[in-house]
């Protein structure tokens, strides 16, 4: 069944969280900023659908969301549904999961009960006996034309059964069709030709052995068909049904505006009236009532309604309650909003309390979750664990404990200390076990807590352990690697591509460093001078850690020549002699606040910042350079009039 296609205030210096919500007043706080364009359409992420799927249905979804196509996020820092065409390997995905959960239901009595509660019913047999080709085969059956396969098998209850089978049609001659037969105790039970590779077939069965026998005919004599998986459950028999029309209007109107997140259009309302009693027609089970059930849910679930978070509010106008709820939940919590979210939309101060609101939500485990998920595509954290060192204090365990300093780092820096981007930059503390603050020089227990740092020697994420392990190449520290980081991630730098012919540099000889090696390949007067005049400066300012981060004063028996230069936007050219001195002059750099500025504006609004965005990026990295909160500046985008508006599309 496809039917995805169905109609379808600034300057303050505090890190107080209740001063987060100090401004009520939209209008006050955002002025005449320009209201800024987004899409109409966002297409759920994978864990959207999961959350969205398992809240409608009362069920963990994850399974069928884990077998979906992988469409890859096109930002470290993005959540870009506008970007997320439908690839036809989705499409199908989403398909099969539709018609597989809607079958699901279907076939477990409480299950049924519990999605509609008006049809709850008393006195039917509930039951799944299943068999599947892995008992029945010890390899996978290979038919040439004409061939069969056959098997028995106990039937424990006399009932409809559903037959579910999956065949690989290998080297069908062009034009050819295989005749599919379902014998049951060699009675013919269903004959079609097999145009599909996914079978499911409705059998009634007695109690007692059966001997069940698949063919397949074609006339390819070079062909073969390969039975890849059959399985087989029992159909229950639900009981009496207790609805009427009344009540499966009542369960339409209940269930589609779960689903969609908003009322019924008028005639939305009869068109699915009309896909609930198709179902008894396609179906035909004989329980009309169930068949339209099974009908609506699937059709929901491929429905661009369900799939797709969908603005109707007029551009330029504010969106509706409901709307920006749910815009909300999604963009923040990546799940659609619970009741009790949705219960403020009744209150008639809302927009007044919005910002209050907003306070809490900041506080709640989503928003912790979903921002440290984000964080690690910005840090490109999953690289982490193809960090590789030929050093004795290496081991792989090493690198998911580089993954968890991490976390934890950004959780207490953001959430308990209220940090601000400065912070990022300047910390001189860390969150590490025994393992972890070993190569700090320092001492913890087992389980990751707070560690204070040598301030002389440590400041924020720069020189951070996994940082600075990820970022080595081979036996030594890697100050291009480590820079192009730097200006890429933290710097938003647009770096050109590096020429195809590059080779790698050679091993050190004598008494040379290696920043003494890669400048005499990169620096002055070689043809990388003017890209790696960018890229090398900030890698130097870090050379004072070796390939696992910890803490060096020698390079091949030379003392460390930590120093550097490099020109910022509001500071002109700079200079220092060790890493902390540059942290502290990149944690003042404009290109810093606005560079996570505008990450965090595109994991708010779920696109990249764009020309038309610079009066709220420039609002935003003014406050954030005078000390407002991370948290504070997540509040601020949230609040902003191009959150809170329909935009041009």
């Amino acid at each position: 069944m496809m039917f995805y296609l169905l109609g379808a205030c600034s300057g303050e210096n505090t890190k107080n969280i209740e001063d987060l919500a100090e401004i009520a007043d939209f209008e006050d706080f955002w002025g005449d900023t320009e209201i800024v364009h987004s899409p109409r359409l966002h297409r759920l992420q994978h864990e959207q659908w999961k959350n969205a799927a398992s809240s409608l249905l009362s069920f963990d979804a994850t399974s069928y969301a884990n077998t979906f196509v992988q469409q890859p996020l096109l930002d470290p820092f993005s959540q870009y549904r506008e970007e997320y065409w439908v690839h036809p390997l989705l499409f199908h995905n989403y398909q099969i999961a539709a018609e597989q959960i809607a079958r699901g239901v279907r076939l477990e009595s409480e299950w049924y009960a519990e999605i509609v509660p008006q049809d709850a019913r008393e006195g039917g047999v509930s039951f799944s006996p299943v068999w599947d080709s892995d008992e029945l085969f010890e390899e996978e059956p290979i038919l040439l034309g004409g061939e069969s396969i056959s098997f028995s098998v106990d039937i424990p209850y006399g009932a409809p059964y559903l037959f579910s089978v999956l065949v690989g049609l290998e080297d069908i001659c062009l034009g050819q069709s295989a005749l599919f037969q379902l014998k049951v105790d060699g009675e013919v039970k269903t004959e079609s030709i097999l145009n599909d590779t996914d079978l499911s077939i409705r059998v009634e069965l007695e109690e007692g052995q059966s001997d069940i026998e698949f063919l397949f005919v074609h006339d390819c004599a070079q062909g073969f068909i390969s039975i890849e998986e059959i399985s087989a459950s029992g159909w229950p028999d639900l009981g009496e049904t207790r609805l009427d029309e009344e009540g499966i209007r009542i369960w339409l109107e209940a269930f589609t505006s779960s689903a969609f997140r908003r009322d019924l259009l008028d005639n939305e309302q009869e068109f699915w009236m009309d896909v609930f009693e198709q179902g008894a027609i396609e179906i035909a089970s004989g329980d009309d009532i169930a068949d339209g059930v099974e009908w609506v849910i699937s059709a929901v679930l491929q429905s661009p309604h369900f799939l797709y978070r969908i603005e109707y509010s007029p551009d330029g106008e504010p969106l509706s309650k409901a709307e920006l709820l749910t815009k909300l939940s999604f963009q923040i919590c990546n799940k659609p909003p619970d009741a009790q979210m949705m219960e403020q939309i009744e209150r008639e101060d809302f927009s007044r309390m919005y910002s209050e609101f907003l306070r809490d939500l900041l506080q709640q485990p989503c928003t912790k979750e979903s921002l440290e998920k984000r964080h690690d595509q910005w840090m490109f954290l999953s690289t982490y664990a193809n960090i590789f060192s030929e050093e004795d204090s290496w081991n792989p365990e090493l690198n998911t404990l580089f993954q968890q300093e991490f976390r934890a780092f950004m959780q207490q820096l953001i959430f308990e200390e209220k940090g601000t981007v400065h912070d990022l930059y300047t910390a001189d503390y860390t969150m590490a076990n025994a393992e972890i603050a070993a190569l700090y020089g320092e001492e913890a227990g087992d389980e990751f807590e707070k560690i204070q740092l040598n301030p002389e020697q440590r400041a924020g994420l720069l020189t951070m352990s996994g940082f600075l392990a990820r970022d080595s190449d081979g036996g030594y520290p890697s100050p291009i690697h480590r820079g192009m980081v730097i200006n890429w991630v933290f710097l938003c730098t647009e770096l050109p591509n590096p020429p195809d012919s590059v080779s790698p540099l050679p091993d050190v000889e004598g008494e040379m460093t290696h920043r003494e090696l890669v400048e005499s390949y990169t620096g002055e007067g070689t043809c990388g001078e003017s890209c790696h005049s960018i890229i090398n400066p900030p890698g130097y300012a870090l050379e004072s850690f070796d390939v696992l981060g910890r803490w060096r004063t020698e390079d091949n028996g030379k003392p460390i020549d930590a120093s550097g230069t490099f020109t910022f936007m509001d500071q002109g050219m700079v200079s220092w002699t060790s890493s902390v001195e540059f942290a502290q002059l990149l944690a003042q750099s404009r290109e810093a606040h606005q560079c996570y500025v505008g990450n965090l504006f595109s994991f708010v609004h779920g696109r990249e910042v764009e020309e038309e965005d610079e009066e709220t990026i420039f609002v935003l990295t003014e406050r954030s350079m005078r000390g407002r909160p991370i948290l504070g500046l997540l509040h601020d985008l949230l609040m902003s009039n191009g959150f809170r508006y329909r935009g041009e599309q």
